[in-house]
C-alpha cells in the first residue's frame, strides 16, 4: 500500500502537520481506488444537469479556495477565476450544475492539486489549530475549518 508523505512536516504548526498528512493521504486513496479512468469520465453525470466528476473535483477545489485561502489565511478570491467562477455557477441547493468542461480528467485534477499546493503552503504561516478565526457572527477555529476539508 501506497502512502503519502507531508514534506518538511516540522514547518507546519503541531496538529496541523497531522491533519494534512491524512488530508493528503485520503486524497491518493480516492485517487487509486477510481482505478483507470475512462475517457468522458469528468462530464459524465447520473441525470441531466445533475454533478458530473469534472464539476465535483473543481467543487473541492474551490472550496480549498474559499475555507484555506480566504477563511484562515484572508487571501482575496478572484471571482473571475475559472475555479471559482465555475463553482459561483453551481446550484449546490438544488442540485443544477452547469455543463461540463470539455476537459480530460487529467485537468480537473491538475487544478485541484494546485489549489492543494496553494492550501499547503498557505497553512504553513497559522499561528496553530486553535486560532480563531472569523467575523462577529461566524468564528471557527482552523483545526475545524481544515478538518472539515478533510472529510469534504
Amino acid at each position: 500500500m501506497k502512502f503519502w508523505h507531508l514534506e518538511n512536516k516540522n514547518s507546519y504548526p503541531a496538529g496541523i502537520d497531522q491533519l494534512l498528512a491524512v488530508w493528503q493521504d485520503g486524497t491518493r486513496e480516492w485517487r487509486d481506488n477510481l482505478g483507470e479512468i475512462p475517457e468522458g469520465f469528468a462530464q459524465w453525470s447520473p441525470y441531466e444537469k445533475g454533478p458530473h466528476a469534472g464539476a465535483i473535483a473543481l467543487h473541492m477545489a474551490a472550496v480549498e479556495r474559499w475555507w484555506i485561502d480566504k477563511g484562515i489565511c484572508d487571501q482575496t478570491i478572484d471571482e473571475n477565476d475559472p475555479i471559482i467562477a465555475y463553482d459561483l455557477s453551481i446550484d449546490l441547493d438544488n442540485g443544477i450544475f452547469p455543463e461540463p468542461l470539455n476537459e480530460p480528467w487529467e485537468w480537473f485534477i491538475e487544478r485541484l492539486d494546485e489549489a492543494r499546493q496553494k492550501s499547503i503552503e498557505l497553512l504553513r504561516g497559522i499561528e496553530g489549530p486553535e486560532q480563531v478565526i472569523g467575523g462577529e457572527t461566524n468564528k471557527y477555529q482552523v483545526e475545524g475549518s481544515v478538518g472539515h476539508r478533510v472529510q469534504h
